[in-house]
């Protein structure tokens, strides 16, 4: 850093500062309500689809590591996880939709409480 020149702040010291203040008590309560909606999606997702996440995003395995313990081809691991992937990110956008729309239902509850759009027209 020159003298003389102002200093400029990046992400990385955004967070070294926001760590200095301390602890905010409410953090871990905030952080368990933004987690829900993904923890639900993620419990409603079918075995394989659990278990090739679980593998590949959590424990960190690599592809071909995965692929052995699930018994499979490195290419058909790798096109369950892409479909396990966009599986959870749709079921958990619904489930946010339906938090943030006030109802904590899931959206095959949700959709039956909605009216009918063709008795509506």
């Amino acid at each position: 850093l020159r003298v003389g020149q102002p200093r400029v702040m990046g992400p990385l010291d955004d967070a070294l500062h926001l760590a200095a203040a301390g602890p905010d008590p409410s953090e871990p309560m905030e952080r368990r309500e933004r987690l829900r909606p993904l923890q639900a999606a993620f419990a409603s997702l079918d075995g394989e689809a659990r278990e090739v996440l679980l593998l590949r995003d959590v424990e960190g395995l690599s592809g071909e590591e995965a692929a052995a313990a699930l018994g499979l081809s490195l290419a058909a691991m790798k096109s369950r996880l892409h479909r396990a992937r966009l599986d959870l990110k749709r079921r958990y956008d619904e489930r946010r939709l339906d938090e943030s729309a006030g109802r904590g239902a899931p959206p095959s509850a949700a959709a039956a409480r909605s009216p009918d759009k063709e008795g509506s027209r």
